[in-house]
């Protein structure tokens, strides 16, 4: 007797064959692709644009059609590319303007499947649409939410006596 052929998770008809890296499939093709329709419909409510070019690296500010305020912003995003290792270092802050732990449902017509948080689709959204124009052999990505109360330090409003005595103490 041959093994049962597994199911699509979502309309449980037809056979399961997406995602193919997997091993085990999951979606059967309709299902999948309804997924990954809703999931660039998410991802495009998200948009960049570059604030700074170096030859190593760049900085993106990331802006969300649902931030009411002037211009949007909802993230600023580094990326630091390493030649020698063709690797590239991506750092993400996360402004607290949006919900980010906030859960995004992936409706079908047989019902919700799943839910992904909206800092999953941000996360979709910087590998598609940032670093995948790097065409760099490897990449790492750091995230950091960062708290209301964020402040600004700039070096002309220290006196040079703080640096004297923040050597003394060492």
């Amino acid at each position: 007797m041959a093994p049962e052929q597994n199911t699509c998770k979502i309309c449980t008809r037809n056979p399961a064959t997406v995602p193919e890296s997997a091993t085990v499939p999951r979606y059967c093709t309709t299902c999948w692709d309804q997924r990954l329709k809703q999931l660039y419909k998410l991802q495009d409510q998200f948009r960049s644009q570059r604030a700074m070019r170096t030859t190593e690296a760049e900085k993106y500010f990331a802006y969300h059609e649902a931030v009411k305020d002037e211009d949007g912003l909802c993230a600023v995003i580094f990326c630091m590319h390493d030649n020698i290792a063709d690797h590239l270092d991506v750092s993400a802050y996360l402004l607290p303007v949006l919900p980010w732990d906030e859960k995004v449902a992936f409706i079908y017509p047989e019902g919700v499947e799943m839910e992904v948080e909206l800092v999953d689709v941000f996360l979709s959204f910087v590998e598609g649409d940032l670093i995948s124009g790097w065409r760099c052999r490897s990449w790492t990505m750091e995230i950091t939410r960062c708290a209301p109360g964020a402040f600004w330090v700039d070096s002309a409003d220290r006196d040079a006596g703080d640096n004297r005595k923040a050597e003394e103490e060492e």
